[in-house]
């Protein structure tokens, strides 16, 4: 089939994080992420000029070209950071293959937010973005990276770090392997200074030798919870920035580290009996262990004015105590909280309570893996 007649579509799956937050950004902390059903959609198709479009009404086409410094030009701004970041890393691996990128229209269309407000609803947008581009692109290229997961996996995780410049990953291996998880942190000083020597030494297999060799610490492996634990997600309808909050924590790490050391033990005891009640299958298990580290979190929380858990965060965790146990999910300070029930007969009176105290249910399914790409002739 001649690659120009065809329009390539893939879906991302978005994330949630369990438990293990913040503790993660530590190499060889562990913690607990899924993929969700809900998705980033990507329309892919060679053009005579690359082009960039979302399915927003506020939204225009951006033509961007690659300059003589094989950087992308006519995506500036904060706003296309992680689509630049993606496919200058795309245009690398491209290079190092011996082949040329080239041009093509690319839409996207996200799931990931509340169709009326716009708000993002904390489910790892900017992860699946990447991932998306990444391997829309490839594909385009006849490189379907999905068959080899980890490596797409690590060409999203330099994207993005180069964008964003923190983060643990974790929301890219949801993106990447869905269904349940249990994620440790590369070592990110590492990774850092394998990219500097690359940089200047300027090899030319850099990014390929990168992604193909072992990266200290990193763990990603498969779990499955006891099937009688039932997971309910609910939504603050309060979006949250990220990347502050991951700062401010970063400050007080270096500044009180005896008393973050306290807080990084505490988790990973939690997620530790996270895992071991998932191969005992107790779902007892499972419930004590998201408390635990819902206190891990607020303990470093009152360390740090951190709002890990706001007013609305803290309601929606406690009527989950009522029924069985909930945390908040990532970052804090808003988004999306946990609710984990043994069975399901509560579901409802739970689902009822959120709604009377202004938390919106969010129907989510664990997606097991990344959609089958398909492919749309012109």
């Amino acid at each position: 089939m001649n690659m120009d007649n065809r329009c390539l579509t893939i879906k991302v799956p978005g994330k949630l994080m369990i438990a293990g937050e913040y503790a993660v950004l530590e190499p060889g902390y562990p913690a607990v992420v899924i993929a969700v059903n809900r998705y980033i959609t990507i329309r892919i198709n060679h053009s005579k000029k690359n082009i960039l479009s979302f399915a927003t009404s506020e939204s225009s086409e951006v033509s961007w070209i690659i300059d003589e410094n094989n950087r992308v030009a006519g995506l500036e701004g904060e706003d296309y950071a992680f689509i630049r970041e993606a496919i200058e890393t795309s245009y690398e691996f491209l290079k190092e293959k011996g082949l040329s990128m080239l041009p093509f229209e690319i839409h996207i269309r996200s799931e990931l937010m509340d169709q009326v407000t716009g708000k993002k609803y904390g489910l790892g947008s900017s992860a699946a973005i990447v991932v998306g581009v990444i391997r829309s692109i490839l594909l385009l290229h006849n490189q379907d990276i999905q068959k080899e997961p980890l490596q797409l996996f690590k060409l999203a995780c330099l994207a993005h770090l180069k964008s964003q410049g923190n983060g643990s990953g974790a929301d890219i291996a949801a993106c990447v392997f869905g269904g349940w998880l249990l994620y440790s942190r590369y070592d990110v000083a590492w990774l850092t200074r394998q990219l500097n020597q690359k940089a200047y030494s300027r090899q030319e297999e850099g990014i390929l030798k990168l992604i193909t060799m072992p990266w200290p610490s990193l763990r990603i492996e498969r779990i499955l919870p006891p099937s009688n634990v039932r997971l309910f997600i609910g939504w603050t309808k309060y979006s949250a920035q990220t990347a502050p909050m991951i700062e401010r924590i970063e400050i007080f790490q270096k500044q009180e580290p005896i008393r973050y050391g306290e807080f990084l033990a505490r988790s990973k005891n939690a997620v530790n009996d996270f895992i071991r009640s998932c191969k005992l299958k107790d779902g007892a298990g499972i419930l004590h262990s998201i408390h635990e580290n819902r206190k891990a979190l607020q303990y470093l929380s009152d360390m740090t004015k951190v709002p890990v858990e706001t007013k609305e965060m803290k309601t929606l965790c406690d009527i989950a105590d009522w029924y069985g146990r909930g945390k908040s999910s990532g970052a804090g300070g808003g988004d999306c909280g946990i609710a984990f029930l043994l069975g399901e007969d509560k579901l409802d009176t739970l689902k009822y309570e959120w709604e009377q105290a202004g938390i919106m249910p969010l129907h989510l399914l664990v997606a097991e893996s990344l959609d089958e790409w398909y492919n749309d002739k012109n």
